[in-house]
């Protein structure tokens, strides 16, 4: 006796189709807004680490997109506006934690200096802090992502 397992798999391929748009709609935003807050701190912030804040922003947009309730209108049958206000929370989050460009000029070099003993203590502390900060939020991120999909 063959069972009909056709409506598992129109679920599936719907669910994957709905999974795969949702996804390109978080990477769209993402990529966008942090294009952009890139250019507006180019001056000012420093670029390492830039690919795990963008990893946080992506996933963020994803996770916060996908448990919010949609609003906003429709393009290709996902509502984008959650994905771009949860975007702009991660990118000003991101710019928060974001590391300062060096000094440029004799003055602040100097200054500088004279706090160089007490920055490098606080240095060391805050990079384990933050690192165990980051890959904690970002498993909670990829859980809420899956969680919604299983759900």
């Amino acid at each position: 006796m063959a069972r009909d397992y056709r409506w598992l798999e129109n679920l599936l391929s719907k669910m994957g189709t709905i999974i795969f748009k949702e996804f390109f709609t978080s990477l769209a935003v993402a990529l966008v807004l942090f294009v952009i807050f890139a250019l507006f701190t180019r001056s000012r912030i420093r670029r390492t680490g830039s690919v795990w804040s963008f990893l946080f922003v992506l996933m963020a947009t994803w996770a916060g997109g996908v448990w919010i309730r949609p609003f906003g209108p429709v393009l290709a049958h996902v509502r984008w506006l959650q994905f771009l206000v949860v975007g702009l929370l991660a990118v000003l989050l991101a710019a928060l934690f974001a590391p300062l460009k060096p000094p440029r000029n004799r003055h602040e070099t100097l200054e500088q200096l004279e706090e160089m003993p007490r920055q490098r203590q606080l240095e060391k502390m805050s990079f384990i802090a933050l690192g165990i900060v980051f890959w904690i939020v970002l498993c909670v991120l990829i859980w809420a992502v899956i969680a919604n999909y299983l759900r």
